[in-house]
């Protein structure tokens, strides 16, 4: 570098001319008429006649002079300096960017901290990096380090205000931290910053701010009204969770035993929240492990005593896990606060684990599992971690029937979520081979609990494509089964007897199980011993509790064309009795009865003659005036292939078929719509008073417009 008398002039002006090279880049104005006036300053020149070269990277001198003078030694080593600062920088950003990659690295492995560290490294060798922060903020919010994200963020955010991720991952930390208002407030702004593409990301955050808020605010005045003396109860209830949450054994087990009979109200379980109480795992579990270890240190002659003592323990336990039930169910944010305490959670698995405690631990499970709204919330390696300790219980060898059915019961309340769906397809094979075996069990013992626990499993497993298709392939044998051994339990009950209720509520649960593993396609239960079965049900009265589900699995078989034509030909019978079905003023038999004459109305003549027979025809038409757009949608199409035929079509005449079809067309309901002029269609084209009538009320122009495309 050039000498220079003064060297800190020297570099003042070095960093000078840095920033007005910077601004002529960036094209500032500003920078342009700063870099005229130092020109002139510089050469001697008036400032109105110094100017900047075209392309903003050469610093040119007055427009009167050639471009070739002689530079001045000051701006050739200003040139030089700046180009080894550019290149300095340049290489420390690469260093940076090696020590950032080896971040993510280990950041994408797990190690979390391995990842702070390399992220600091980076930062040490170039402070101005914006992704540095935001990425360790990152690493800091898994280790739960939530000061430090924030910290980092704002850094982040005095580098770049418009930095989304900083601004997202702040809220993230402030939520954590309970800065609810804070938290809003930084989703807030990252909205404003954002892009349209960030926006149901951030619009996520800013709703589950508002719910933590509102849950926060709730919590609040819980403690404000325990102390305000309205309700006594709730200053009872806090003194129980005090000592609920104390050092003394018999203290615990009492103000656990108020504690559960005073959690009556949500305003309660909010207060048992807010004042720490579903950490009472973490503190009896400690105190039952104390007293454990201090009874097996006492001699062989006291040995009743530890056995004693185990029992007290683990009624604490118990009551304990009994207790953070009743505290969550019904109350979601109960629910999600209890899936966010690690500890609290791991306790109430290995409790699961235990036979004694398993009923009280699965109980607890189930109710918090139950609250879909908290089950979507928890972290995916939560969801994964139940579903893995929900499997494992039910392949424990010599399972009792009670633990069984109750761990069936957490694992249809897990299988609500597709993370659970998708992550019990790796165990498939073992886990239904065990809910069929508890299926035939249950059945065998006509134990209903156990049965339909049994049967939810199937059913909210054939949620996910994969384990429908096992289900179908390794299940549906056994469910057909057992849906024909009830049937035939009921041919010989009792009207009202405990025989009859059980088989139909098997048959009920076996139904759903079948119809949902069966999915578009029923031909596995095209048999005409299944077929007869169906009709059985259907035969025997039309208030059955088993009529719905028949007729959905009807309609489901009749979803094919080959389904609709067996059914057809094998159980032609079954028309009128599906009629006297939709005549029932019962919407959950209605829907698919009517489902199901449309359907056997397009594939067979024969079922178009018995549903359009004058007996039946009154069904039809009052159907046709039903609240429910879905029945009244496929009354008209069963009708509009009914009046293929001209006879069909005569005996119309002199009703108000019509008018009523007319204003369905009219509607802005596309099925509904479209069934309706279909059906107007036909009955114009069958008989010529149709067409007269038609022409009367103005419709033909209707009819055209509204028409289902070709």
């Amino acid at each position: 570098m050039a000498s220079c008398k003064d060297p800190e002039a020297f570099l003042a002006k070095a960093d000078e001319v840095e920033r007005l090279v910077k601004g002529i880049i960036a094209n500032d104005e500003s920078a342009i008429k700063d870099a005229d006036a130092f020109i002139a300053k510089q050469e001697g020149t008036p400032p109105g006649n110094a100017s900047i070269g075209v392309d903003r990277t050469v610093i040119s001198s007055s427009k009167s002079k050639p471009q070739d003078q002689a530079v001045p030694p000051e701006l050739r080593a200003m040139e030089r300096d700046i180009e080894e600062r550019h290149q300095r920088r340049l290489e420390r950003e690469a260093r940076a960017n090696e020590k950032k990659a080896a971040g993510n690295a280990m950041f994408a492995a797990g190690d979390f901290e391995a990842a702070v560290r390399a992220y600091t490294d980076a930062i040490a060798i170039n402070p101005a990096g914006v992704a540095l922060y935001t990425n360790r903020a990152q690493a800091h919010l898994k280790l739960k380090h939530f000061r430090l994200a924030r910290d980092n963020c704002d850094t982040a955010i005095r580098i770049d205000e418009n930095n989304v991720k900083a601004h997202l991952r702040r809220g993230l930390a402030c939520q954590a931290l309970g800065l609810h208002e804070e938290a809003l407030a930084s989703f807030t702004t990252a909205r404003k910053v954002g892009t349209a593409k960030d926006r149901p990301l951030v619009d996520k955050y800013i709703k589950e701010a508002e719910r933590q808020q509102t849950v926060a605010a709730k919590e609040i005045e819980a403690v404000k009204a325990a102390h305000s003396g309205v309700d006594p109860d709730l200053a009872h209830l806090e003194i129980a969770i005090n000592d609920m949450l104390g050092s003394d054994s018999p203290k615990t087990a009492a103000a656990l035993s108020a504690a559960q009979a005073l959690l009556t109200s949500v305003i309660r379980q909010d207060l048992f929240r807010a004042k720490g109480g579903l950490r009472v795992l973490e503190v009896v579990g400690p105190q039952a492990e104390a007293n454990h270890e201090q009874g097996d240190s006492k001699s062989d002659q006291h040995q009743a005593e530890p056995d004693s003592k185990s029992g007290k323990q683990q009624q604490l336990v118990a009551a304990a896990l009994d207790t953070l039930a009743v505290a969550c169910k019904g109350n979601d944010a109960s629910a999600r606060a209890f899936f966010a305490l690690p500890e609290t959670l791991g306790l109430t698995l290995e409790s699961a684990a235990h036979d004694t405690l398993m009923p009280n631990a699965v109980a607890l499970l189930t109710t918090c599992c139950t609250e879909s709204a908290s089950l979507t919330a928890i972290d995916a390696t939560v969801a994964h971690r139940l579903c893995d300790a929900a499997v494992a219980m039910l392949c424990k060898p010599n399972q009792s029937s009670e633990n069984t059915t109750g761990a069936l019961d957490w694992l249809a309340a897990l299988l609500q979520d597709d993370r659970a769906r998708r992550h019990v397809t790796k165990c498939a094979a073992d886990l239904f081979g065990r809910v069929v075996a508890h299926l035939d069990a249950t059945f065998a013992a006509q134990d209903m609990a156990g049965l339909s626990s049994a049967t939810s499993v199937l059913v909210m497993g054939c949620n996910h494509s994969a384990l429908r298709n096992h289900v179908a392939k390794h299940c549906l044998p056994s469910i057909m089964a057992t849906t024909l051994a009830a049937a035939q339990i009921l041919k010989g009950a009792k009207a009202g007897s405990p025989a009859q209720v059980f088989a139909q509520g098997a048959s009920v649960a076996c139904l759903t199980a079948a119809y949902n593993a069966t999915g578009d396609s029923a031909s596995a239960l095209q048999t005409p011993e299944w077929l007869a079965m169906l009709a059985q049900h259907l035969g025997t009265t039309t208030t059955s509790p088993v009529a719905p589900m028949v007729l959905n699995v009807l309609s489901r078989i009749c979803k094919t064309e080959d389904g609709v034509a067996y059914a057809a030909k094998e159980l032609p019978q079954l028309v009128e009795t599906i009629i006297h079905h939709a005549a029932v003023t019962d919407l959950s038999v209605q829907k698919p009865a009517a489902r199901l004459l449309a359907q056997l109305a397009r594939a067979s003549v024969a079922c178009r003659r018995r549903i359009a027979a004058p007996a039946q025809r009154s069904v039809l038409l009052d159907l046709l005036k039903h609240p429910d757009t879905s029945v009244t949608g496929n009354a008209a199409l069963c009708l509009a292939d009914c009046c293929h035929d001209s006879a069909v079509c005569a005996d119309l005449v002199g009703t108000d078929i019509v008018a009523t079809l007319l204003d369905y067309a009219k509607q802005d309901k596309s099925a509904l719509q479209g069934n309706s002029a279909i059906a107007l269609a036909r009955l114009a084209q069958g008989h010529k008073a149709h067409l007269l009538r038609l022409k009367e009320l103005r419709g033909i122009e209707i009819l055209q417009s509204r028409m289902p495309k070709p």
